[in-house]
């Protein structure tokens, strides 16, 4: 390995060469930490060590090995094991398949394996029993239950719902309506296509919602509102507060983590190899990483050009340009994939802005050659 290839560039974003020290010192941790025997020739670069990163928690490079995942997986491989469920998930029946997508979804809301284990057998016929069981594990001394750490949007309220009525009214429907089974059937779908048809079907669930109750009671900020669906069932009104389009409301990056999940866990119905939606971490990287300068700001103006093509673009540069001045080391760290990249790029945009705003000059210890 050349020294040279991690020096700062200037092929077009000069941080790139950060990306990629940090993704080997964040793996340096890991390996030496936790799991000493993989990436041997990683785990003896001693000049890896960072203080912040040993400091600050960040996930790791590739989210299969962050703890929360691998306990998620863990759950999930065991649920499929007990009940005899294939990887091949064409060979699902529509309900085995919706209910392991609701589980899989649940996990990424709850974010805890043992949450998820003790509310037992997980399907879309049950979920009103699963929230009872939820609140039972709330109320109980050591019912800890965690809260996704995605991004879920905060709407909902304008819409006379709960987080858990999103959970578990909300959610079967949208599961149960979206057909991603039947609709994989001739080909693979994309993670982007998968988060469209599933967004898609929110207009009709919260529709739904409201049949089973015409009038909604949520108390916004200390105030009690009253929700309704309009005369054309389209909007939701509420006397001081401006109508919601039931189409306004969207799940896109927690749905894209859960699609991501399930694309781990079956074959046949995600393509793997599809391009992941940024989140709002990797999207300030890719703003900075393409648009400003070494003195700027860490925290970059948002724009309107494709985030999903600036990602392909640099997993290029990283990985098939020949040309390029900065490249993955696949002979120190697993090989890069477009889900890898978003994810490093958003824990990375975390560990550069500590490190500027605590002072830090970015410099770089040299790598042996």
């Amino acid at each position: 390995m050349h020294r040279e290839n991690y020096e700062p560039s200037d092929f077009g974003h000069r941080y790139l060469s950060h990306v990629v020290w940090f993704a080997m010192a964040r793996e340096y941790r890991r390996v030496t930490t936790h799991d000493p025997d993989q990436l041997p020739l990683l785990r003896d670069i001693s000049a890896l060590q960072d203080t912040t990163i040993r400091e600050k928690k960040f996930c790791n490079i590739h989210r299969e090995d962050d703890r929360v995942s691998r306990g998620l997986f863990a759950s999930h491989k065991c649920f499929m094991d007990s009940l005899g469920l294939p990887k091949q998930a064409l060979s699902l029946s529509q309900n085995s398949f919706n209910d392991l997508f609701y589980r899989v979804l649940l996990g990424r809301f709850l974010k805890d394996a043992n949450v998820l284990d003790k509310l037992g057998s997980v399907s879309l016929s049950n979920s009103s029993s699963l929230r009872a069981t939820l609140e039972q594990i709330q109320q109980s001394p050591n019912g800890r239950v965690y809260t996704s750490a995605y991004v879920i949007n905060p709407q909902y309220s304008n819409y006379g719902a709960t987080l858990e009525d999103v959970i578990f009214e909300w959610l079967p429907a949208v599961v149960a309506n979206a057909h991603l089974h039947s609709k994989s059937s001739g080909q693979k779908l994309s993670i982007e296509q998968a988060v469209k048809e599933l967004n898609s079907c929110f207009p009709q669930a919260i529709r739904q919602w409201f049949f089973q109750k015409a009038e909604r009671k949520h108390t916004i900020k200390g105030t009690e509102y009253t929700f309704q669906l309009d005369r054309l069932g389209e909007n939701v009104v509420s006397a001081g507060k401006p109508s919601k389009p039931l189409s306004s409301f969207t799940l896109s990056f927690i749905f894209c983590q859960a699609i991501m999940d399930l694309a781990e866990l079956t074959e046949g119905v995600i393509d793997k190899q599809s391009v992941p939606l940024t989140g709002p971490g990797s999207k300030l990287a890719l703003d900075w990483l393409t648009k400003l300068k070494v003195d700027d700001s860490p925290i970059a103006a948002r724009k309107k050009e494709s985030y999903a093509s600036q990602l392909c673009q640099l997993h290029h540069k990283l990985t098939v340009d020949e040309g390029s001045p900065v490249r993955w080391p696949d002979e120190y760290l697993k090989p890069l994939s477009l889900i890898c990249l978003e994810h490093t790029l958003c824990e990375w945009r975390r560990w550069i802005n500590i490190r500027l705003l605590e002072g830090h000059s970015i410099t770089y210890r040299q790598h042996p050659k």
